[in-house]
């Protein structure tokens, strides 16, 4: 069972560029990362930012990952998103949620965990974390779900679970993030690795390339 069960919670690897300008949905960016909108007429931009040394308390990482939208456009959703190998990881537990945020002008977040079936399997289930208003200052947040239990379900072809960032839309922002994690249990403990180390993390990166 993994302490962190996000692949490149760190944003340390970026094997597909640094930055893109007003790229399509669901292309992947940082490793293991990809976005998530609809709507027209906006223009954003992702890319990777360095995380000077004790910007943030016990947090020794290089990068931080920056999601910026200058023209507002019209949309429904925009999200960020990491998906979390097989559906039956973590259902039925608490589950805590956790990441480093700031933003520009004191935007709110919600993160939430989906339980996707994949094809042919059962309805995709939402579990809402509590929603942020997040300030100029790097800080941590934290929110605790229940996940529903699987019994019961059919599971289908590529099912996973997947953690989403949801980010406002009709207004314009700048969104910091660094170091995610998601967990077993009721309370969040000191950020780690998924794959234990650099060299680890690296790996599994390189599994999930495609």
């Amino acid at each position: 069972t993994p302490a962190n069960y996000v692949v490149n919670s760190g944003f340390e690897h970026w094997q597909r560029g640094s930055s893109w300008t007003s790229p399509a949905a669901l292309t992947y960016t940082a490793d293991h990362w990809r976005i998530g909108h609809d709507g027209s007429g906006y223009t954003r931009s992702l890319s990777r930012q360095t995380l000077a040394p004790g910007t943030i308390t016990n947090i020794d990482l290089p990068y931080y990952l920056n999601y910026s939208v200058t023209v507002a456009g019209t949309s429904t959703y925009i999200n960020l998103e990491n998906c979390i190998e097989d559906v039956r990881n973590l259902a039925g537990q608490k589950v805590t949620i956790s990441y480093y945020a700031k933003a520009t002008n004191g935007i709110s977040v919600q993160p939430l965990l989906s339980q996707y079936f994949g094809g042919g399997g059962s309805s995709t289930t939402y579990t809402n974390g509590a929603s942020q208003v997040l300030t100029t200052s790097w800080t941590r947040y934290t929110t605790t779900v229940t996940l529903p239990s699987i019994s019961g379900k059919t599971l289908g072809t590529d099912h996973r679970l997947i953690l989403y960032f949801n980010l406002p839309v009709g207004v314009l922002f700048s969104f910091d993030l660094a170091a995610v994690q998601v967990e077993a249990g009721n309370y969040a403990t000191p950020w780690k690795r998924n794959g234990g180390n650099y060299e680890g993390e690296l790996a599994a990166c390189q599994r999930y390339y495609y």
